[in-house]
């Protein structure tokens, strides 16, 4: 018998604009993946309950040459239409999660996106863990910021930008909304401009 055939890996687009779970570690995880990804349109930040005004509203004024990157969410409160919903952007929505989830609910996503597009760290403290399979890009900085979240930062670090990074997330964790501008620091690398 002929050997399965394997899908083509998902097309990754230049540009991705983010949506993330008002979580502190949701937000740095996104960060991480944002710094990857470097040509970021749009990072969204919103509670659980909002994923699917998102989906409704915002997420179809995104071109179709951009990703759609969803981090820290899990398919709540209603599985089947969050689901149904996201399969809508199929091909460009990539989703990164850390919660307990049902296990049909994965399995409804993964056949709504591909398997590629859903990347669930099970056991994991918060998203990086699903975000670092993917990051390409690995800087210096970045390390750095994945050192920030295990709390192994040196104190010079922390004294230099780490309370800043912070602290930053802290407020967008705060302020749902669209917070781009604020993040291009990081996004460049220099947390303390």
């Amino acid at each position: 018998a002929p050997e399965p055939v394997e899908p083509p890996p998902r097309a990754r687009r230049q540009r991705a604009a983010i949506l993330v779970r008002n979580e502190p570690e949701s937000i740095l995880a996104a960060l991480v993946l944002a710094r990857d990804r470097r040509t970021i349109v749009s990072f969204r930040v919103a509670p659980q309950e909002a994923l699917m005004d998102f989906f409704k509203g915002p997420a179809t004024d995104i071109a179709d040459n951009v990703d759609v990157l969803v981090v820290g969410f899990s398919a709540q409160p209603r599985p089947k239409d969050v689901i149904d919903t996201a399969e809508l952007f199929r091909g460009r929505l990539q989703w990164f999660d850390h919660h307990d989830w049902a296990i049909e609910d994965v399995e409804r996503l993964r056949n709504a996106l591909g398997r590629d597009s859903i990347l669930i760290a099970e056991n994991a403290a918060s998203p990086l863990a699903a975000v670092t399979q993917v990051t390409e890009r690995r800087s210096r900085f970045t390390d750095k910021l994945i050192d920030l979240s295990a709390r192994r930062l040196s104190e010079s670090d922390m004294q230099k930008w780490g309370y800043r990074v912070i602290s930053l997330i802290q407020r967008l964790a705060a302020t749902p909304g669209e917070h781009r501008p604020e993040i291009i620091s990081v996004l460049a690398g220099k947390p303390t401009d």
